[in-house]
């Protein structure tokens, strides 16, 4: 949700929210930074998991040039680390 089509805080293009809804509950929400999110393999993921009913999301963002500190290399030559691992139980192979 952008922080436009929200109604608690002041508008503010910097910012997003992520909500969770799920009956009986209510909805809640995370803000988080408004930027674009890398929907790549191993970078976004969702899971289920329908005995314990819980539900898990990783994602991570796009990574931006690097405007801030005159470095103007290529950002794909950064190491970052591994993808953090699957939650237990979960079906991600």
């Amino acid at each position: 949700m952008s922080g436009f089509e929200q109604h608690v805080e002041a508008p503010d293009r910097r910012w997003q929210y992520l909500l969770f809804a799920a009956e009986p509950y209510e909805t809640i929400s995370f803000k988080i930074p408004s930027r674009e999110v890398d929907k790549s393999e191993g970078k976004f993921w969702t899971y289920y998991n329908t005995e314990t009913k819980q539900f898990f999301l990783q994602f991570a963002f796009k990574l931006e040039s690097n405007k801030y500190s005159g470095d103007h290399s290529s950002s794909s030559s950064r190491s970052y680390g591994p993808v953090p691992p699957a939650p237990p139980g979960s079906l991600r192979s």
